[in-house]
């Protein structure tokens, strides 16, 4: 098995025992890219976003194989982690099911209906959740939404 992905299948579980954590998923499927020179997005929906020192003990048993840079918040992509795995860019995005909820709500309801900041689409965030690659949904959060 491809190291990378090795990484990825381990490294779900340990964010998955984080507090608050109910469900994880990956854009574009489950499927693992391998040598496409693409990053990886990792989504986690929590009930309330871990601190950054728990994150880092969920990430510490991969610091021989990965390094990894807190990012902070972004109002488009929530909490941000990047673990840099095998020469390969992993962003693992933290967001509160709630306000997720809310996002989806207000885009259905018509209230986003143009690009925001210049570059993102409300939209393509639909679109990203609807085609996404569930690897753990206690709840159905992720299947539901």
């Amino acid at each position: 098995m491809n190291h990378l992905i090795e990484f990825i299948h381990d490294l779900i579980p340990a964010l998955s025992a984080l507090p608050g954590v109910r469900s994880i998923g990956k854009s574009g499927g489950v499927e693992i890219p391998v040598g496409s020179g693409s990053d990886i997005d990792i989504y986690v929906f929590c009930d309330q976003i871990p601190v950054e020192a728990e994150r880092d003990t969920a990430a510490r048993p991969f610091g021989d194989v990965a390094e990894v840079i807190h990012l902070g918040e972004s109002k488009h992509w929530g909490v941000n982690d990047l673990h840099r795995a095998y020469g390969v860019e992993v962003f693992v995005m933290y967001h509160a099911i709630e306000s997720t909820v809310a996002y989806v709500d207000s885009v259905l309801t018509g209230e986003r209906p143009d690009r925001e900041d210049g570059f993102f689409y409300p939209t393509g965030k639909c679109a990203t959740l609807n085609n996404m690659g569930i690897f753990c949904d206690e709840g159905g959060f992720l299947a539901g939404i």
